[in-house]
């Protein structure tokens, strides 16, 4: 039986181990034959800085097999785990020379591995906020500030140059060294006394290392303008005046019919005369119970306005020239009440509860305790309270409103007692009984009379 150098054989009780080729061991050797590892792993690949990084250690022998570090150094950011694989992200260049031991339950075995980990390319790079328009302004503006923002977005130190400008000035950079992710500010605003015109301009910043260039570009606009406000144009009125569009130089006091200045005009060719009333006559038309009418006005279809006289010299809204039509009953009339009773009275008129103005009953207002009213048209309602104070009877009521008034009638009876209704029952019931009396004895006579016929004819 022949087995690998550094094997040996699992027997239970006995652990035979080979050595060379020769087997050693007593008794009945039986088992499994288990290796010492042995790595297969050459070489190990590079790295890079800020980069992830992954790979795994190999080797052969009875597993498990676990891994560990036992001199030297990993690049920093990266760790090897006890099944072999090395992950994490270095953070500095260099070559890292360091030693791996895999080891089993029969032994171990070591060796020296390298990685190589390569710096990351140099990257000069600065970044602005973005480009800038100012606010048109006129002549002798009050100069506006913003802020500019340069962000070093490489992966090197940026040393900046101060930046300038013709028509604008340049505030002082707040810093000039710019490590990486770092951010620099500066203003600029347009410079005082920049006559009419636009000023278009490219303000440009540079940021240099080691011999190394880069620059970043922000655009920036202003436009000056005389000092001319422009005026709308304004219709005018029947009585009021109104204007052109045009504008107006406060500076030079004239008047330009265009917004480059370039037409002047006279005040008096800017003004637009009034128009003067366009007056209709409406005449007085009566309010009827089914449709509103109106008073007598006039009516301009220029302006939109209405006026009470001919002359147009007193104004008066819509509303003012109608009247509301007249009131008209709807229900209630010619009711019945009984004395006692807790009903009420409703009446129903068709009218605006607005223009309501009172209530009576046979020429006496009444109080507001004595009724409920409701909008819908107008609902005005009798409390049985106020009802038990008049007379048995016929009664007037009047509802009277700022459109007109209405009249109806209502009937107020008394309440019939027992001991009446008692007497007429028995009344009725003598009455029936003398009648019933009478028949009797008129038929009792007819009997006695047809006997004494019959007796004398018997006697004949």
């Amino acid at each position: 039986m022949t087995i690998r150098d550094g094997a040996s054989l699992n027997t239970g009780n006995n652990k035979v181990t080979v050595n060379g080729g020769t087997l050693n061991g007593e008794d009945k050797i039986t088992g499994t034959v288990k290796y010492t590892p042995s790595i297969t792993t050459a070489s190990l690949p590079e790295g890079k800085v800020n980069e992830e990084y992954a790979t795994s250690l190999s080797a052969n022998g009875s597993e498990p097999i676990t891994w560990n570090v036992t001199d030297g150094n990993l690049p920093t950011g990266l760790n090897l785990s006890t099944n072999g694989k090395i992950t994490g992200i270095p953070t500095a260049p260099g070559d890292y020379v360091f030693t791996v031991t895999a080891s089993n339950d029969v032994g171990s075995v070591s060796k020296e591995l390298t990685i190589t980990v390569k710096d990351v390319d140099p990257i000069y790079s600065i970044q602005n906020s973005g480009d800038i328009s100012f606010a048109d302004a006129l002549e002798g503006y009050t100069p506006e500030v913003k802020t500019i923002m340069i962000t070093n977005d490489g992966n090197q130190p940026i040393t900046l140059d101060q930046p300038s400008s013709t028509s604008f000035d340049v505030g002082t950079l707040s810093k000039t060294e710019l490590n990486v992710g770092e951010i620099a500010e500066f203003t600029v605003q347009p410079k005082n006394g920049l006559l009419a015109g636009s000023y278009d301009e490219d303000i440009k910043i540079t940021g240099t290392n080691n011999g190394q260039s880069t620059s970043s570009i922000v655009n920036v606009k202003f436009n000056v303008k005389h000092n001319a406000v422009k005026v709308e144009r304004k219709d005018p009125t029947c009585t009021e005046k109104g204007n052109i569009e045009y504008w107006y130089c406060e500076a030079c006091r004239k008047y330009f019919q265009d917004e480059a200045l370039t037409k002047e005009l006279k005040q008096e060719e800017t003004i637009l005369p009034a128009t003067g009333h366009n007056l209709t006559k409406v005449d007085e038309k009566k309010p009827t119970v089914d449709a509103a009418g109106n008073v007598e006005y006039w009516y301009c279809e220029v302006c939109n306005k209405y006026f009470s006289d001919e002359k147009a010299e007193h104004e008066i809204t819509l509303e003012d020239t109608i009247i509301a039509k007249l009131p008209k009953f709807v229900s209630g009339a010619n009711q019945e009440w009984t004395r006692g009773s807790k009903d009420e009275l409703t009446f129903k008129i068709d009218t605006d509860i607005k223009e309501f103005k009172k209530v009576l009953v046979d020429g006496k207002e009444l109080k507001d305790t004595d009724y409920d009213i409701k909008s819908g048209s107008t609902i005005l309602t009798l409390k049985p309270s106020f009802l038990d104070t008049l007379s048995a009877g016929k009664h007037k009521i009047r509802f009277e409103f700022n459109t007109g008034s209405v009249e109806a009638y209502f009937t107020v009876k008394d309440k019939e007692n027992s001991s009446q209704t008692e007497s007429a029952n028995t009344g009725v019931q003598n009455k029936y009984g003398l009648w019933i009396v009478l028949l009797l004895v008129a038929a009792g006579g007819l009997a006695g009379f047809g006997i004494l016929s019959k007796r004398r004819k018997n006697h004949k």
